[in-house]
């Protein structure tokens, strides 16, 4: 009896969507909506569920409002937003039917987690087209306050349309979105952020300020620190430009998460696993590492005369340096206005922040979808603005790959 009651909501949207058009006039968008219609009065209206219908046709049920006088996000704001997604034909409070989520809980729940995946809220420009966001979830930003939870029931036209959804590296749901579909979309301003790069700047002085215990004089270039902290042992020969160096490193964010290696040990940290084969240490020559340091070092020699084999140093730096305000999303042809857009803020970015002709160009945020990678492997998502840790070992001298 309890799996007929809660079926029973679906096979009545699909007479519904069968049967209460009897002429061929009525577009698909009216069987939808009357449908859609339907389903709200007997699965949230009816069971005291407190919604503000719209004349566009979606319904508002605000779960926590902020105080009137909490932040609000405005034109050229960034936002730090958390967000579920379910199929409008469950039961918002069910398990198993989401199609996407930012929490890890619920990845957790039903058992999409991944160790690869950084569960934290999703950093996207406010009111704009091109954040990855539906019409529907734009249009209700414009009334959120920062601490704000809404959960919103869509029509498909305010939703993801004819295309549907398919999130991926750990964000998904059980099931897609298929097109066409109702949903529903629960979400949570996080923080607002009305200068990205300088949010990001403040946290990567303060980084190597209270965990390195650097100052300004450490800087090789605004906003990029780097600590050597092993010069390499005694008994190792100083790197020169005939060298070959293999080295080890991790990536980490800020909080420590880790998105890529090739250290044993980190793999084991990131994936609470050995690795499955034997992680290769990369090759370097010796006359490019010195030449980054003396770029790097704006020409002195005092550090790189000490550089050995077997020397351990650490970085950390905004993303000018790293994925720009792009982050390394897999591209494809469709996004090729996305990538138009965000070039722009890479470009503003780097010479309002660095300065016209500063002659330093890593060339990491130039984003070309014609050159962008196509692999579906999973990866770590990198999100817009996002400072970098990068921990390097240099192998000793004689090291060979097994």
């Amino acid at each position: 009896m309890k799996i007929m009651c809660r079926i029973a909501p679906a096979i009545l949207f699909l007479l519904l969507l069968n049967s209460c058009a009897k002429t061929e006039s009525e577009s698909y968008e009216e069987k939808e909506l009357l449908s859609f219609n339907t389903w709200m009065q007997i699965n949230v209206i009816d069971k005291g569920h407190e919604v503000e219908k719209r004349d566009n046709g979606m319904y508002i049920e605000w779960l926590h409002r902020a105080p009137e006088d909490a932040k609000t996000p405005s034109g050229g704001d960034w936002i730090m937003l958390n967000s579920r997604g379910y199929s409008l034909y469950t039961a918002p409070d069910s398990t198993g039917k989401l199609f996407m989520s930012r929490y890890m809980r619920d990845a957790k729940i039903q058992g999409t987690f991944t160790y690869y995946t950084h569960y934290t809220p999703e950093y996207i420009p406010f009111n704009s087209a091109y954040n990855g966001l539906t019409k529907g979830q734009n249009l209700i930003l414009n009334e959120m306050r920062l601490g704000d939870s809404v959960r919103i029931y869509l029509p498909s036209k305010l939703a993801y349309q004819s295309y549907g959804s398919d999130f991926s590296n750990g964000y998904e749901g059980q099931n897609s979105l298929s097109g066409n579909v109702p949903a529903i979309i629960e979400m949570v301003i996080k923080e607002i952020v009305p200068d990205p790069t300088a949010y990001e700047n403040e946290k990567v002085k303060n980084y190597a300020v209270n965990k390195w215990n650097m100052g300004v004089a450490d800087t090789l270039r605004p906003n990029f620190y780097m600590d050597i902290y092993e010069q390499g042992p005694e008994d190792q020969d100083t790197i020169n430009v005939d060298s070959t160096i293999y080295y080890r490193y991790t990536g980490r964010f800020l909080d420590g998460f880790i998105f890529d290696t090739n250290d044993s040990t980190s793999y084991e940290e990131r994936f609470h696993a050995k690795p499955t084969e034997a992680l290769s240490a990369l090759e370097y020559d010796g006359d490019n590492l010195i030449q980054a340091f003396q770029d790097a070092f704006e020409g002195s020699e005092e550090k790189n005369l000490k550089l050995r084999y077997g020397a351990k140093f650490r970085m950390v730096f905004s993303s000018v340096y790293g994925y720009g305000s792009t982050g390394n999303i897999t591209t494809s042809s469709d996004y090729s206005d996305y990538y138009n857009y965000y070039n722009y803020y890479n470009y503003y970015n780097y010479y309002y922040y660095y300065g016209y002709g500063y002659g330093y160009d890593y060339n990491y945020y130039n984003y070309n979808t014609s050159s962008s990678s196509s692999s579906s492997d999973p990866y770590t998502v990198i999100q817009p603005y996002t400072p970098l840790i990068f921990e390097v070992e240099l192998m000793k001298k004689g090291y060979k790959e097994n």
